[in-house]
């Protein structure tokens, strides 16, 4: 049996699984990366600091205005959908299997396929 199809089974027999993930779910919708070579952390701002620096509690005080400037150019995709990792996670949950997530992703690609988020939303019960 290969892996992918081990893991299926594994994944049909749980009832409790939790998800760790980071930038490779959302690297697939186009979003960088932090760390990697050509990541987010890898811009060169000509300044006395780094971007993983800048992008710091301290530094949004000290510099809230460079600091909003690199989120606006940087972190923002308006254009990025979920993608299929997305979309499986969601099926998951939708199965009630999945049971949390533990990631540093803060682009809600996940959340904006759950239905379980979608109607906390809307209710404003989070």
């Amino acid at each position: 049996m290969d892996k992918i199809a081990r893991l299926q089974e594994l994944i049909d027999q749980s009832q409790n699984i939790v998800f760790f993930g980071g930038a490779g779910v959302s690297t697939e919708s186009n979003i960088p990366d932090f760390r990697s070579s050509d990541g987010i952390y890898s811009v060169k701002l000509g300044q006395h600091f780094t971007a993983e620096q800048l992008v710091s509690h301290t530094m949004f005080e000290r510099y809230p205005q460079e600091f909003f400037d690199f989120y606006k150019k940087y972190l923002l995709y308006p254009d990025a959908k979920p993608n299929a990792a997305h979309v499986y996670l969601a099926d998951l949950e939708k199965t009630s299997k999945l049971k949390a997530v533990v990631t540093q992703n803060i682009d809600m690609l996940l959340m904006s396929t759950w239905q379980t988020w979608r109607r906390r939303a809307s209710s404003r019960l989070w």
